[in-house]
């Protein structure tokens, strides 16, 4: 009997495997990016937008996406398809998956860690590991 394969909203198809890379994610320089987030002064709402948009832009990249990601934290590796990452998500899906990350209440101590551990898998696939 063939494997039952089922399709999310963040399915990303086939893809050569070549494309994929791991990001492994550098608990130090996460944490670099969430202290300097926490010093930019963002309200709690603008942190929610942000998380939303990064949660976005990176979601269909990931080969394999787990939908709990967007309620927080990622994993210590996450693998990639760096030419998959969204560079604009639309405006309406921000606002409906902020909402949604609204109503789960996290803190926004949690919302900069969240926003940095993905600002931080966004420009190392950027920036090439650098």
């Amino acid at each position: 009997m063939p494997a039952k394969t089922t399709h999310t909203k963040y399915s990303v198809g086939t893809t050569s495997q070549h494309n994929l890379i791991e990001v492994r994610l550098n608990k130090e320089k996460a944490q670099e990016i969430a202290y300097m987030l926490a010093q930019e002064g963002k309200t709690w709402d603008e942190c929610t937008w942000m998380f939303a948009e990064y949660e976005l832009k990176l979601a269909v990249a990931c080969s394999n996406p787990k939908h709990e990601y967007k309620w927080g934290g990622l994993p210590k590796s996450v693998k990639i398809y760096p030419s998959r990452i969204l560079q604009s998500p639309r405006e309406e899906d921000v606002r409906q998956l902020a909402y949604e990350i609204s109503q789960r209440g996290s803190s926004i101590q949690d919302l900069h860690w969240f926003i940095a551990q993905r600002r931080y898998v966004s420009d190392f696939v950027t920036h090439g590991g650098k």
